[in-house]
């Protein structure tokens, strides 16, 4: 009876070509994911500000001040600003009600549409004394998500330019 002795484990050879392979997909993912990490960014954005004016609507008509919206360093076309932010306070307590800037979203282009720098939340009604719109975008996706206001209606609603995003698509102007 012979006895053989069984070879166990693997070869350097196959120890770099299985190393090889993983760092390939891992580099083909990397983009993909960077976008992920983007696209992420850019929803979390327009959560954010949505809710930051959903709030000043409610908390006018529940506190029975007008809340005040200061919209600081936010251009009226798309730029790479890190400085801007976006703050409701009660006119009377002038206590902040919510906030949100640009420091937590580098990367992102903002932009708005206000005609003025402070949007004034009505207490008996919550309607806005003002129309408008956030813009942004990001440098590597230039579609464009908005944040609308509407005094008529007070009416506060997300789109996008194409439909991204899980928004529906932003009505064409007439």
């Amino acid at each position: 009876m012979q006895n053989h002795k069984r070879n166990v484990g693997f070869t350097l050879i196959e120890l770099v070509t299985v190393t090889a392979v993983v760092i390939i997909l891992i580099a083909a993912a990397a983009p993909s994911f960077a976008s992920l990490i983007e696209k992420e960014k850019l929803k979390r954005l327009a959560v954010e500000i949505e809710w930051l004016l959903v709030l000043s609507k409610s908390e006018s008509v529940m506190r029975g001040n007008d809340v005040i919206v200061n919209i600081e360093s936010v251009p009226s076309s798309l730029g790479n600003n890190k400085t801007w932010s976006i703050t409701a306070k009660d006119k009377v307590t002038n206590h902040i009600v919510a906030e949100v800037n640009g420091q937590d979203f580098s990367g992102v282009n903002v932009s708005q549409t206000f005609t003025k720098t402070k949007i004034d939340f009505d207490s008996l009604t919550g309607r806005p004394n003002i129309n408008g719109s956030f813009v942004f975008n990001s440098k590597s996706n230039k579609n464009n998500i908005k944040v609308t206001i509407s005094n008529m209606t007070g009416r506060i609603y997300t789109c996008s330019e194409l439909g991204d995003y899980g928004y529906g698509k932003c009505p064409n102007k007439a």
